[in-house]
Formats: C-alpha cells, sequence, structure tokens
C-alpha cells in the first residue's frame, strides 16, 4: 500500500485524498489498511472523540474503524464550560491515546494512555488489556 503525507492533517492512500480535521501525529502502514493516529490536542476541549484518535484506512481510503472506547476518563475540572456535568455533579473527559507502535518481541500493534498499554486489534479497533504501566 503506497501512503503519502501531503499535509499535516490529510494522507494520500493509494492515490485516494483523506483529510482530517486533526492533524495525523503517527501512521502505521499494514498490508491492506493504514492505522492513523491524530494529534490530541488538534480535538476541540470537551470532544468525546479526543479518547478514539486511532483510526483505520482501508487501500481505498475509506475509514474501516475508529477504536473502541476504553473507557478511561479524567477530571475536566468545574470551570469548563463545554464539558457536561454527570449526576455527581463533575466533568469528565476521555483520555486520548497516546501513540500507536509494533511491539518488537510479539509483532502485535499496540496503543496507550498514560496508565495502560492496548494490544489493537488491526481488523477491528478492539483493544484487549494488556498491561497497567504504572
Amino acid at each position: 500500500m503506497k501512503v503519502k503525507q501531503p499535509m499535516p492533517n490529510a494522507l494520500e492512500i493509494n492515490g485516494n485524498r483523506v483529510e482530517f480535521p486533526q492533524r495525523v501525529y503517527a501512521i502505521l502502514p499494514l498490508e491492506d489498511r493504514v492505522i492513523v493516529h491524530l494529534k490530541t490536542g488538534d480535538f476541540d476541549y470537551g470532544d468525546p472523540l479526543v479518547g478514539r484518535n486511532v483510526l483505520a484506512y482501508g487501500s481505498d481510503g475509506e475509514m474501516l474503524w475508529r477504536v473502541e472506547d476504553h473507557g478511561c476518563v479524567v477530571p475536566a475540572g468545574l470551570e469548563d464550560p463545554v464539558t457536561p456535568v454527570d449526576e455527581n455533579g463533575e466533568r469528565w473527559i476521555p483520555q486520548s491515546f497516546m501513540a500507536i507502535w509494533v511491539d518488537e518481541d510479539t509483532g502485535k500493534i499496540k496503543t496507550g494512555i498514560p496508565e495502560w498499554i492496548f494490544t489493537l486489534d488491526p481488523e477491528t479497533g478492539a483493544l484487549s488489556d494488556d498491561e497497567y504501566d504504572r
């Protein structure tokens, strides 16, 4: 598969241009797809998709999946006017994935948030808990 990055927020996959609202932080080209990690700081504050900032695109440039919700959140701060308040009067935002990589020992694709490292299924975007990293 041929993948180019003509602009910070765009990829060209086998000649098909794909544009993103955020900049591309990293790509992991595979045989029949490319996994894309979007830059966390480019999401609007409180955007719930910030915690799902890893996606996969097929050789035709069509999105195949967005990583599943890992369920880990951090306090947003009570002064945050954007994020909804939960039933306990608190505001929470999802933690974003910090990186994508291939484990040298196992060949599996990994991704992580500050406290956890996950194995990422390249076919579906499903996560499996791997290890606590603290």
